[in-house]
């Protein structure tokens, strides 16, 4: 079994690492609903029923790859 202070150390690096894609997905142009869909894309979540709240800013979704990309990226 794995050591708890080791499991800690990689959950505060997965942390870290999700934090810099964060960032990273931030400073992507947002892509307009009128521009065909590409393969990688960045896909923004459905509204949530009911409406959204004014000025709400949902979360968007990062593709596998595209975060493999970056991941990849980040560490070489």
């Amino acid at each position: 079994m794995a050591n708890p202070k080791d499991k800690k150390q990689t959950n505060e690096s997965m942390e870290r690492m999700n934090e810099t894609l964060k960032a990273a997905l931030n400073t992507l142009p947002r892509k307009h609903n009128n521009e065909p869909k590409r393969r990688g894309d960045v896909e923004e979540s459905p509204p949530p029923k009911g409406g959204e709240a004014k000025g709400e800013v949902r979360e968007r979704r990062i593709s596998s790859c595209t975060t493999q990309c970056l991941h990849h990226s980040l560490l070489h």
